[in-house]
């Protein structure tokens, strides 16, 4: 039996996508544990590719089974192709689509399945409802029930049941790397492997796929194994793909420690909580080669918090963020453009507070409904309005306006240019503080008024360096504060050329 699993990969990211690889080596296992004959071929397809080339791709491996992963960002290009794989290929052909935001809920996908335009859709992890399929197929029976999968059978859609995850270990789950050589070239090629040793969040943020499901974790021995085939093939980078890293303090300080122990020159990276940090856990972290950790801030307002059921110790958060800097780990903190109840004032405060927590950088992104979220049954109640060919990303929100909206979309373009890009320059930090009165929105809303009157400014080499001065210039401040800026700006940007994209 031949099969491919395929994706369209979002713009910018260059790495494997792990979850289909990780479906194949979950299938490979248990295929010839089950002495069944399957041979799956996986397709990563860039961001800007045709409908007619993935077809093309696809036809090429002459599969019995396509397995699509649907995301937000491959939404439209999937909703183009899916309705002509069977045509294209052959109507015998099996079409399953899965991936975190394939929706039970979404009419679109239903109506494939109404239709027979595709066979099967997966919600949920993928695993054990994709071989339930192809063991079904390659044994010459029809597709029978399953958690998780929704499916027509004899003109009759069969009545959907939810996966229901159980608390326990993921060691039934193979490591991808150690299976597949082709993924190991890949990975070492692209300079980064992704390692994922838990599945499951016991937090229940409103915006995100990944809550209200039980915390499953590798054990420890078998960690440890993957960690020492990393070892041993001199993996460089190793981002791990749990959504808390640092969930289980006794789990962390072990892994930590033993990560220490086997004194490889590699580095990593791991999402965090970081009120659960300990000073131990900080310092270990430092030892073990930690590179960056990104942590998710989202909003400094109780009552935002209240609304997508977050709680943040701000006290604890700041400790533990100096500390990090401290021993030189690098600090990536989120937040979340038109958050329910949230203006562009509101933004704004958690912007400056992000800046004044010191040398870290800023990722924030416009809100996007996600399938499979409990902030998807609330549209109506906070007024957003959003669209799937722009990623589910809102336009407007009740508080948060259309044209507001895009200016924060263009401020946050320059905290990148200005701020993350550029090393969080020490001019940037002396500027927002001695004219702006430290926050940080003030400048870059001084540095966007600047643009919009003189665009001319951004097609010259060193524009930082002109923009900066003109805006140092504007202010009326003491000459000795003034050369003191411009000089930290001359020392920061007399090396940085280009124009804003």
């Amino acid at each position: 039996m031949r099969i491919c699993l395929f994706t369209v990969s979002a713009r910018g990211f260059n790495l494997p996508p792990y979850g289909i690889w990780a479906l194949k080596a979950y299938v490979d296992k248990y295929a010839k544990e089950n002495n069944l004959n399957v041979h799956i071929d996986v397709l990563n397809f860039g961001h800007d590719s045709s409908v007619k080339t993935i077809i093309d791709g696809i036809k090429a491996t002459n599969p019995d089974l396509v397995g699509a992963s649907h995301y937000i960002w491959n939404d439209k290009i999937m909703m183009d192709l899916l309705p002509k794989l069977k045509e294209e290929l052959n109507e015998n052909v099996y079409v399953i689509v899965g991936g975190p935001h394939a929706d039970v809920t979404d009419e679109r996908l239903k109506g494939m399945i109404i239709n027979k335009l595709v066979d099967a859709l997966v919600i949920g992890e993928g695993e054990i409802p994709l071989f339930h399929i192809i063991k079904c197929i390659a044994t010459g029976r029809d597709i029978s029930p399953i958690d998780g999968l929704f499916y027509k059978k004899d003109n009759e859609i069969i009545p959907f049941k939810p996966q229901t995850i159980s608390r326990g270990n993921l060691n039934y789950l193979p490591n991808p790397y150690k299976q597949l050589p082709e993924l190991v070239e890949l990975s070492l090629k692209a300079g980064s492997f992704q390692y994922e040793t838990s599945r499951g969040c016991p937090f229940s943020c409103t915006f995100c796929d990944q809550g209200h499901k039980a915390y499953r974790s590798l054990t420890m021995e078998r960690i440890k194994e993957d960690l020492e085939f990393f070892a041993k093939i001199k993996v460089k980078h190793i981002d791990f793909l749990d959504g808390t890293f640092n969930l289980n303090p006794k789990r962390t300080i072990e892994l930590l420690n033993y990560l220490i122990n086997l004194n490889t020159d590699w580095s990593f990276h791991a999402e965090i909580k970081p009120e659960n940090l300990t000073v131990d856990e900080i310092n270990l972290m430092a030892k073990a080669k930690f590179q960056t950790v990104e942590l998710g801030l989202q909003s400094i307002h109780p009552q935002t918090l209240k609304y997508i059921k977050r709680r943040n110790r701000f006290s604890v958060i700041e400790k533990n963020i100096n500390h990090l800097l401290e021993v030189g780990i690098s600090i990536v903190i989120n937040t979340i453009i038109g958050l329910p109840g949230e203006s562009l004032k509101d933004w704004y405060e958690s912007l400056d507070y992000c800046f004044n927590l010191g040398k870290v950088k800023i990722l924030s992104n416009v809100l996007k409904i996600l399938p499979n979220t409990e902030l998807a049954s609330q549209i109506e109640e906070f007024g957003f309005n959003f669209s799937r060919d722009e990623l589910n990303a809102v336009r407007s929100t009740k508080y948060f306006s259309a044209q507001d909206i895009k200016k924060a979309i263009i401020i946050n373009k320059l905290v990148d240019v200005f701020w993350n890009k550029v090393n969080t320059p020490n001019s940037i930090k002396m500027i927002t503080n001695e004219l702006f009165e430290g926050k940080f929105h003030l400048f870059l809303e001084s540095v966007f008024f600047l643009i919009n009157q003189k665009p001319e400014l951004l097609k010259g080499n060193n524009f930082h360096n002109i923009i900066l001065n003109e805006i140092i210039d504007s202010k009326k401040i003491n000459n000795d504060i003034k050369n003191t800026l411009k000089k930290q700006v001359n020392i920061d940007f007399s090396n940085q050329v280009g124009v804003i994209q």
